[in-house]
């Protein structure tokens, strides 16, 4: 298929900065990483040239992967002799004039000399997709003053990804790195995806591809990161990390139980979002890679299978069982709904899909998501109109109407990207996906591995789609239409399908009687700005003090004297439902996610 791509802008000369990395166990003097390019940036090999300030350096390059459409160059793999300083490299000074060396296999965990690009660069190659680099917003701080909560060694012995990097510690260093140009996210992502693909999957015998987790973990996608082997093949060219990618996508998510994808309309049984998400994800980055159709097609069957299972629910999100979900929710069983935080790991896949094929059948699945979760799964108690509900049980379950912030920025997401490919004119999405945020990072706990990547695996892409001035990577025109979900529903009337431009012909997104409250959501169209200080943090986006959660949970937090006396009652409130459930935590329902 070709597809439209950002227009081409001739390449600047760009500093590579080599630094010296005592860990490295690669060969002595030696610089080797992989080098992203946007969209037509690159497409001779020979093209892309070392300069050691006016001299060129000779360099050994290899071609890692290609853009769909035009097929030039995405990610290449430079090596060369270098010692720890600035040089620079250029795609617009003609053709190499040195004799290429000879490429050493990656066998080394980390090279000796380790290459970091500017931050602008970076978010700008479209490595990860669309990001833009950091600034000063609380999000922004938030994430790296907490970033020592996965800045750490892993230990072998923790073989199942449950144990010590749930969501993705790997996925979250590299998409910080991406944002910042900084050492340490880019070595800390390395050390995640080379301890997860080494030693979290199983790389031979029947379970092959799935991950090395007890009993019946070892078929839940959820453990398995594809999508991290892949950037990590993308960022040091480490063939391991891309052979051990296809054994999960050959082994364990193409030959995946079609019920994932399709569960008919009152149908009993286990179901959740989150199986499929992870299965798309990683067939999605491994085509990224590899650039074979049969991994692409897979997930356009899948696709359209979901969206089946929405329209025959009526037009909503991915109703299942809510009592088979998991029975200890509290949802009675004959509830039936959606988990709101499944549904952002869906969103994750669907926008992916979207970005590389422009179908519109993913644009209208994820338009009929939102409306549904806008209209059933928004909180109407604390955080009423600013943060999702755990699942959509009935509100007399008195746990499911309060929100919860730890988890919003899995799925702020999808309301971003709605805006976007909307032509950025529907604002309900884009104030909802800034409460969601907002409230993320005001009110959310991420001061262990889970929690902080569920809060920075995905939100970068929030930020980004919500800027105008950040173009796609790939031109999908717009899409303003859909169908909402019935009984409630928001929704918009058919307006148009992907590429055709089509204006603004719904009701827009009314959350179902909630609304988006005021007091930090007020971002414009150029960008994000999350609020800081709010309920339960610290100003400037530092991360509250709390406590042990096995103990319980304190926040350290400057209050303005008119907000003290709703902030002590929100926090009996909270004191409540935990005590109700007989167990004290500073995510709820954290072990469930």
């Amino acid at each position: 298929m070709s597809l439209p791509l950002v227009a081409l802008v001739l390449a600047a000369p760009v500093t590579l900065t080599v630094n010296d990395y005592a860990a490295g166990d690669g060969p002595p003097g030696l610089v080797s990483n992989g080098i992203p390019f946007k969209p037509g940036e690159l497409t001779n090999l020979n093209a892309l040239r070392v300069f050691d300030g006016p001299t060129e350096v000779a360099t050994a390059t290899k071609v890692l992967a290609r853009w769909p459409g035009d097929g030039s160059i995405r990610v290449a793999l430079v090596q060369f002799s270098g010692t720890a300083k600035g040089y620079t490299f250029d795609t617009a000074a003609g053709m190499r004039t040195t004799t290429p060396g000879t490429l050493q296999p990656v066998t080394w965990r980390f090279p000796r000399l380790v290459a970091t690009l500017p931050a602008a660069y970076l978010s700008g190659s479209y490595v990860m997709w669309e990001q833009k680099p950091l600034g000063t917003s609380a999000w922004d701080l938030l994430q790296t003053s907490r970033f020592n909560v996965i800045n750490t060694e892993p230990v072998a012995a923790n073989v199942c990804a449950r144990t010590d990097q749930y969501y993705d510690s790997a996925n979250s260093s590299y998409g910080i790195y991406v944002r910042s140009g900084q050492l340490q996210h880019l070595v800390n992502g390395r050390r995640w995806a080379h301890h997860h693909g080494r030693r979290q999957i199983y790389l031979t015998g029947t379970n092959v591809g799935h991950g090395n987790c007890p009993g019946g973990y070892v078929d839940n996608t959820r453990y398995t990161f594809v999508d991290s082997l892949v950037r990590d093949y993308f960022f040091w060219g480490d063939e391991e990390s891309l052979r051990v990618a296809g054994l999960v996508v050959d082994n364990f998510y193409l030959p995946h139980a079609a019920s994932w994808y399709y569960k008919a309309p009152n149908t009993r049984g286990f179901w959740t979002e989150r199986e499929a998400a992870f299965a798309q994800l990683g067939l999605l980055a491994y085509y990224e890679a590899t650039g074979t159709p049969m991994y692409l097609d897979r997930v356009r069957t899948r696709v359209h299978e979901l969206k089946r299972m929405q329209a025959d629910n009526g037009n909503r999100a991915w109703v299942h069982n809510l009592y088979d979900h998991d029975p200890s929710e509290g949802c009675g069983q004959s509830d039936w709904g959606t988990s709101s935080f499944m549904s952002g790991l869906l969103f994750e896949s669907l926008i992916r899909y979207h970005k590389l094929t422009c179908d519109p059948a993913a644009a209208e699945s994820l338009r009929w998501a939102i409306d549904d979760l806008r209209a059933r799964n928004v909180a109407t108690g604390d955080y009423a109109g600013r943060s999702l509900i755990y699942l959509s049980c009935p509100q007399t379950n008195g746990d499911y109407v309060d929100g919860m912030p730890d988890l919003d920025n899995l799925v702020s997401q999808g309301w971003a990207y709605a805006y976007r490919i909307g032509g950025f004119t529907r604002t309900a999405d884009r104030d909802f996906a800034l409460a969601l945020m907002n409230t993320a990072v005001d009110d959310g706990y991420v001061g262990a591995p889970k929690q902080y990547n569920q809060a920075f695996r995905s939100s970068g892409h929030t930020v980004a789609y919500l800027d105008p001035t950040i173009a796609p990577a790939i031109v999908c025109g717009t899409f303003d239409g859909g169908t909402g979900g019935t009984g409630g529903g928001s929704g918009g009337t058919a307006g148009g399908t992907a590429g055709s431009g089509g204006t603004a012909g719904g009701t827009g997104s009314s959350a179902g009687g909630s609304g988006v409250s005021a007091g930090g959501t007020g971002g414009t169209a150029g960008g994000i700005s999350v609020t800081a200080g709010g309920t339960g943090g610290t100003a400037g986006g530092g991360e509250p003090a709390m406590t042990d959660p096995a103990q319980g949970c304190g926040c350290s937090a400057a209050f303005a004297p008119g907000l003290m006396a709703a902030a002590l009652l929100l926090a009996l409130r909270r004191e409540r439902r935990r005590s109700r459930r007989g167990r004290v935590y500073c995510s709820p329902r954290d072990e469930k996610t």
